[in-house]
């Protein structure tokens, strides 16, 4: 799938206003604050004029799932490039692994310490490193406004920045960070503190003997990616039923998300809807797993949420060479209109359940835009 062509972006031909013209077209336009942010995909908004800037061609021009696979592997450089950087990263990854985890195992055994202990925080080392260099890239693009990347925008529908102002915007930003940390902190390291203690530390191989080879890294992935899937899918599709909702309301304040807003959620999301899906396939692997591989998994993962909410969909990205692989579109669509597309990396059990027809719908009428984002653009026009 060509997920973002490398041409300048087009314009998307209008689509015909049947089911999706809005109701409430003569509505006056809303005054955007913070507090309408929160508040903003409690209901879904459904959109009305199309759009009048977008993209055509390549995977935009594809309105089934099955049109969108076959596009996934069309003969191009960046299609080439997507699988080789697939196939290679595991391999790559091992090769670092061979040079790093002795090194982890001799520090622990020269200062006397538990070299399970010592793993788990070099694991942690490493995750968070990768998490601060994703979100800086990024930061670095939304900071600059880097026309070159304009290109690979999934839509130009406005950002937060946009709609709030400097001030709101720091606030939204400010209470962003704040709730990461808290969950970094009083979530994630005690539930990671206690499933090590249950195991004298993390379930998994950590000499320095049996580093993970390509091909094992390799299959760990492609395993711990479908049952994260499955159980990620139907945890998120649960805290979307009426009683759970006020749960999840808080990481759909982001309705048009970016990269840091992956792990922007209410502690109980954390750790029902985002640490369980998570560590469910290695800890079923548990000692046929290496505490390498596990760090890779978490880079992996991380790194494939993180640009699912980024709103920006690169054609190089190693993540497009997965079967069924949900786009950023498909994920931004979610946030930005609430409707299915309960998936995270896979689009496998929304077909299933049927739960992406309101996003296909929308690709077929030309990808319109919701009322309230129409409304900020006829604003800003004048």
């Amino acid at each position: 799938m060509q997920s973002a062509t490398t041409t300048a972006t087009t314009i998307r031909p209008k689509a015909s206003p049947s089911s999706w013209e809005s109701t409430n077209s003569k509505e006056k336009a809303p005054s955007l604050t913070l507090k309408d942010t929160k508040v903003a995909n409690d209901e879904a908004t459904p959109p009305t004029k199309v759009t009048t800037s977008g993209k055509t061609g390549g995977f935009y021009d594809q309105q089934t799932l099955w049109e969108q696979e076959l596009h996934r592997y069309h003969p191009s450089f960046w299609t080439l490039v997507r699988v080789i950087s697939l196939i290679g990263f595991p391999y790559l990854m091992s090769a670092i692994g061979s040079f790093f985890w002795p090194l982890v195992v001799e520090f622990a055994e020269a200062n006397g310490l538990k070299v399970a202990r010592v793993a788990q925080a070099a694991i942690a080392l490493v995750g968070g490193s990768a998490f601060v260099a994703h979100n800086a890239f990024f930061a670095a693009i939304y900071y600059f406004n880097i026309p070159s990347f304009d290109q690979y925008r999934v839509d130009d529908k406005p950002w937060h920045w946009d709609m709030l102002g400097v001030s709101g915007w720091r606030e939204m930003l400010r209470n962003t960070i704040l709730q990461i940390l808290f969950n970094f902190i009083a979530v994630n390291a005690p539930v990671m503190y206690l499933i090590s203690r249950r195991w004298g530390g993390l379930p998994f191989r950590m000499d320095a003997t049996s580093i993970p080879s390509g091909g094992e890294i390799f299959w760990q992935l492609l395993f711990c990616t479908v049952i994260e899937d499955f159980c990620f899918h139907h945890s998120h599709q649960l805290l979307h039923t009426k009683q759970l909702y006020w749960i999840h309301k808080v990481h759909h304040r982001y309705h048009a998300p970016i990269s840091i807003a992956a792990v922007y959620a209410h502690p109980l999301e954390t750790v029902f809807g985002n640490i369980f899906p998570f560590v469910s396939g290695p800890f079923l692997l548990q000692y046929r797993m290496h505490g390498w591989a596990f760090c890779i998994w978490g880079i992996f993962r991380l790194a494939a949420s993180l640009e699912n909410h980024s709103g920006y969909e690169f054609p190089w990205s190693m993540f497009q060479a997965i079967p069924f692989k949900a786009p950023t579109e498909y994920h931004d669509f979610h946030h930005n209109r609430n409707q299915g597309t309960y998936s995270g990396v896979l689009r496998f059990w929304d077909c299933v359940y049927g739960t992406n027809k309101h996003y296909f719908e929308w690709v077929r009428a030309g990808r319109p835009d919701t009322f309230k984002t129409q409304k900020f653009k006829e604003q800003k026009q004048k």
